[in-house]
């Protein structure tokens, strides 16, 4: 360390600085840009070239630029920053730079105006803008002797090289020794790759977080090259990881093919340097910057590594070094000369090696400042040749115009928001929404609306002294500074960021050019206060007709509106608008909305779509109802029509309000279900309500109120649920919940909850679960955004869960609706939706065969049952058990604990004769009044010992509950012969109807078969299952059962449902 030599440098620097008498240069005209370039000569020595020189152009569109003038740099004009950063930088890197700055005080001085920023981990100041060599050479000296840098990196690497995670390098698990760094290599190639992709995701948070640090400095620093105080800005950068391709090291333990997702992320350092040049600055990464004490870390990229640089990291080493290393790992994150070369070449600076930082130093003395017109704000790339360029000249300029703005800064600041960081340097506020339309099929297209007022704030803030370097600020009061941070022509820019239920958000952007007008066109545009700024597009998008306007009622304000097509999934928008003329901005948060978009400003004109159920059934008096009982009905003003239906027949029709009905429920007593539906005065179904009458006090269920059935709902929606627990019962918490994930529990009324529903999602199911102190539990499932809801006129929506089988009769996955046809009563039907629905939640009544006769193969039944329940969800599925001997029982009630199902298995026991078609009975009204995707399993030895008008009332019961049946018959006479003996036919001929009636199957099993691929089987077909829906044609008079049929037009491949339904009255 040679900070003794410090006081000579700054002396020699005082001295320097009191002889200096920089020349002022001319700031550039308004409509002018500035470049910061260089041509150095053979040797690397600097020139000074002329205009006519050089050529600049904008290779977009090949437009030749105007270059005015070529003049020396202004040290007067000329802002130096040190930029250190420490939370991905070694302590030995940052002093070693430090140290060498500090021996170079002079030389920066004279360059211009220097400020020492420390990034630990947000960007400070330090040190003031300044050419005092005392202030430069004393924060020199802090950042040497108090700064201890973070070095995330080198310490996560370390910590994967010991085949560590950071939960248990956290929790002291680890081995902590230095020398176990061949940790990995001992541990499986599956854990490698693992660890890898962790380690990996770690890495690039990090970077993506320095990244977005310095672009939001940059930003606040951000001033005009053109009109601003400074005509040239030097970014000196200590930061070793900038130019880092993580892939490259972790593709040397685990498999590259398992990190090429995630290396598609990774931040990019050129499109850093592009940010860097937009902003007017010249990056000069210094390289190499490490003392001699750290170790290296050698390494020679894999040629099979695509993406990213290939770097060397480390100092260079001989081969006798090389040699003996003994396979070294320290890590060291250093990368070569050459990689800093290229990042800094896109600004037209250049990497500097530690011991070379006297000879960068006097070449950028030697910089020229080119200045070149138009300076359109829309300018992005650049191209600077030479008219006579030779094989010993370069020509170091930016390859990014000086506009001041970078798409990449509004991603920053985006995501900044997203990690509650708050816009105190916001010019605007921004109110924003996103006004869903209730059109569209998929609930996924829309307006954005926003409007941008200026921060009240924005000029009560004293200007900030020139000596910090910030450069000049506008004051004013809002009303004084809103011209002049925007005006009618100017261009902008919409940046959205769409956010998923885990936070992840993906970046959309648009630029709103301005829109050529006739003069009579703005002065009447300007009179009403509504001045058209411009319409926007980006390729292939739908923003096309974007507009931004001048809001006349609130001087300063504009309101922006643009069509957009959401990401499926989305829950959230953020929004940013910026002006690219002048760079002010404004963000917020916008709310998606179900509302008929009809104009108006942001939560003006347009007609809510209320969430309000259209009609409810409220209960009857407490008590056990029979004869002439009255039903209120609550509805709101659309509903024109009630219908009500009483068991599966259609029992009165009200057509005007009060739409209240008095029903005869009979002499006695009985258990009944009362539905009422709704219709507007097109005939169109709004929805329905149902009560459940004379329920039975040990009666337990949950259901979802609202949203109706099928409903498009996005965004905040409130979801409501209706209980009813047993006598004596106590309810432990109401759970609901988005397909899996939890969103909110309660443990009394009213049950509703918020959910942010995802737009766009044709699979997405609410779910709603209530669990009793006892533990049992009870849910209901609700489907919505399958579109078409209330299109058909007084017919309910039938859903089919369709099979496809191949001639093997395997299960058939990914075909399309369109090979689908659905016939009722002979008579196609038209689909309304379809989707693939084996990972709907799913109920299973499992009904296990436990007389005497199956004593010797219980364990065997046992084992296979187990691991069928072992192949259902956790998470989303339900089962119960029923075991059947003389009389059916249920031996474990509807649970998602599906451990307790296993140990009720494991706990039958064997007795009794076999009642068959009871327990089927029992287990098809367990699953009555359960919505949603439902099977039943029954596994039965084959002894009919049940009268013949058990299985007749069976039959009866699976037609209506329209729930798949799957039989395993252990049989050896049916399983040799399928069925087909004389001696088995006709009692195997009732398994076939009950079965197919759900859309069920038979399964005949040998007494010496293994029953794990049986069920095996059953499982995976559950897991195939297509939910098909269609409105039936109204046929008045016709009859009251019609068959049920599926065709698939593909070869071979044929489709399994229900083989019918019945309709009123049946």
């Amino acid at each position: 360390m040679r900070f003794p030599l410090l006081a000579t440098a700054c002396l020699s620097g005082l001295l320097l600085a009191g002889a200096a008498a920089p020349q002022e240069g001319e700031p550039a005209a308004a409509d002018s840009g500035i470049l910061s370039i260089q041509l150095l000569e053979r040797g690397d020595r600097p020139a000074r070239p002329a205009a006519g020189q050089l050529v600049l152009t904008a290779p977009g569109d090949e437009t030749r630029l105007e270059i005015r003038q070529v003049r020396p740099s202004d040290p007067a004009r000329t802002r130096v920053v040190l930029y250190f950063d420490s939370a991905v930088s070694s302590t030995a890197a940052l002093r070693a730079a430090a140290d060498r700055y500090s021996q170079r005080i002079a030389e920066l001085v004279a360059l211009g105006e220097v400020e020492i920023v420390l990034a630990d981990p947000q960007p400070t100041a330090i040190a003031p803008a300044s050419r005092d060599p005392e202030l430069i050479g004393n924060a020199l000296q802090r950042i040497f002797l108090r700064t201890e840098a973070e070095d995330v990196l080198r310490q996560r690497r370390e910590i994967f090289l010991r085949g560590e995670t950071l939960d248990a390098r956290a929790a002291g698990d680890g081995d902590g020794g230095g020398g176990a760094t061949r940790g990995i290599e001992r541990l499986p190639a599956s854990q490698r790759n693992e660890l890898a992709r962790e380690a990996m995701a770690d890495e690039l948070f990090v970077l993506a977080s320095r990244h977005d640090a310095m672009l939001r400095w940059l930003a606040e620093r951000e001033q005009s090259a053109a009109s601003g105080r400074w005509t040239s800005s030097y970014l000196f950068l200590v930061q070793e990881s900038l130019a880092l391709d993580p892939l490259s090291f972790y593709s040397r333990h685990a498999d590259p093919a398992e990190l090429a997702a995630l290396a598609t992320e990774a931040p990019s350092a050129v499109l850093l340097a592009e940010a860097i040049a937009a902003h007017g600055w010249v990056l000069f990464p210094l390289a190499g910057a490490s003392g001699d004490d750290d170790p290296a870390l050698r390494y020679a990229p894999s040629e099979d590594v695509p993406v990213g640089f290939r770097l060397r990291l480390g100092r260079d080493r001989d081969a006798a070094e090389d040699a003996g290393a003994g396979g070294d790992d320290s890590v060291l994150l250093q990368p070569a000369v050459s990689s800093w070369q290229a990042v800094a070449a896109v600004t037209g600076g250049e990497a500097i090696p530690g011991d070379q930082l006297a000879d960068a130093l006097a070449r950028a003395a030697q910089r020229s400042e080119l200045v070149f017109a138009p300076l359109d704000p829309l300018l992005g790339e650049l191209s600077l040749s030479l008219t006579d360029a030779g094989e010993r000249r370069t020509l170091r300029a930016p390859r990014r115009a000086p506009v001041g703005h970078h798409p990449l800064v509004a991603a920053a600041r985006l995501r900044e928001m997203a990690e509650g960081g708050d816009l105190a340097a916001a010019d605007y506020r921004l109110e924003a929404e996103f006004v869903l339309d209730p059109t569209a099929r998929t609930l996924r297209t829309g307006l954005l609306r926003a409007l941008l007022r200026p921060d009240d704030q924005a000029g009560d803030d004293e200007a900030e002294d020139d000596e910090t370097g910030a450069g000049e600020t506008v004051t004013g009061t809002a009303d004084e500074t809103a011209d002049e941070i925007a005006d009618v022509g100017d261009p902008w820019r919409l940046s959205l960021r769409f956010r998923d239920l885990d936070g992840v958000g993906t970046l959309r952007q648009w630029t709103i050019e301005p829109e050529g007008e006739s003069e009579d066109e703005d002065e009447d545009a300007q009179a009403d206060g509504e001045a058209d700024s411009g319409s926007g597009s980006e390729s292939g998008s739908e923003v096309s007709a974007a507009r931004i306007r001048a809001a006349g009622a609130d001087p300063g304000a504009w309101a922006l509106e643009a069509p957009i097509e959401l990401p499926v999934g989305t829950t959230g928008v953020t929004a940013l608008v910026e002006n690219l003329r002048t760079g002010a901005w404004g963000a917020g948060e916008a709310e998606i909305v179900n509302r008929v978009p009809e104009g108006g400003d942001v939560g003006g004109a347009g007609e809510e779509i209320t969430q309000a159920r259209p009609l409810r059934l409220l209960p009857p008096p407490a008590g056990s109802l029979s004869g002439r009982v009255t039903f209120e009905v609550e509805t709101t003003p659309e509903v024109e029509r009630v219908v009500y239906y009483l068991g599966n027949k259609r029992v009165a029709r009200r057509g005007r309000p009060p739409f209240d009905v008095t029903l005869n429920l009979g002499s006695s007593p009985r258990t009944l279900q009362l539905v009422a539906a709704a219709f507007d005065r097109d005939g169109a179904e709004l929805g329905r309500d149902r009560l459940l009458l004379n329920e039975p006090p040990e009666t337990f269920w949950v259901r979802i109120v609202s949203p109706e059935p099928g409903a498009d709902v996005a965004g905040a929606t409130e979801v409501e649920a209706r209980l009813r627990t047993p006598r004596d019962a106590s309810l432990d918490s109401l759970t609901f919940y988005w397909k899996e994930r939890r969103i909110e529990s309660l443990r009394e009324p009213p049950f509703t909850a918020t959910v942010d529903l995802p737009v766009g999602e044709p699979d997405g199911f609410l779910r709603v679960e209530a669990r009793l102190s006892d533990g049992r539990t009870a849910e209901d499932v609700l489907l919505v955004n399958q579109g078409g809801f209330g299109e058909q006129i007084g017919v309910e929506l039938v859903e089919l869960y369709v099979v496809a089988t191949d001639r093997s009769s395997k299960p058939v996955l990914g075909l399309d609706e369109d090979v689908f046809e659905v016939y009722e009563d002979g008579r196609r039907q038209e689909i309304e939706s379809f989707e693939a629905a084996g990972n709907l939640p799913l109920t299973i009544g499992l009904a296990i065969d436990s007389s005497s006769s199956l004593f010797l193969r219980m364990p065997e039944v046992q084992q296979a049952a187990t691991r069928f329940v072992r192949s259902l969800s956790t998470r989303r599925d339900r089962a119960f058990l029923i075991g059947f001997g003389t009389e059916p029982r249920i031996v474990a009630r509807t649970t998602r604990d599906l451990r307790r199902i296993e140990d009720a298995v494991r706990g039958l026991e064997p007795y009794g004769t076999t009642a068959v078609w009871g327990a089927i009975d029992m287990a098809l009204q367990q699953l009555d009044g359960i919505d949603g995707r439902k099977a039943l399993v029954v596994f039965y030895d084959g002894d009919d010992e049940d009268e013949e008008r058990y299985f007749e009332r069976s039959l009866r019961l699976a037609r209506r509950a329209n729930v798949p049946i799957y039989l395993v018959l252990m049989n050896d006479m049916a399983a040799r012969t399928a069925g087909r003996s004389l001696s088995s036919r006709s009692f195997v001929g009732k398994l076939e109807r009950i079965t197919r009636a759900g859309g069920g199957r038979v399964f005949y099993v040998r007494k010496d078969q293994e029953l794990d691929p049986i069920f095996d089987a059953i499982s995976e077909e559950l897991r195939s299952h297509y939910l098909l829906t269609y409105y039936p044609e109204i046929r008045p008079g016709g009859p009251l059962w019609r068959p049920v049929e599926v065709r698939i037009q593909q070869r071979g491949v044929e489709a399994r449902t229900i083989e019918g339904r019945g309709v009123e009255g049946y």
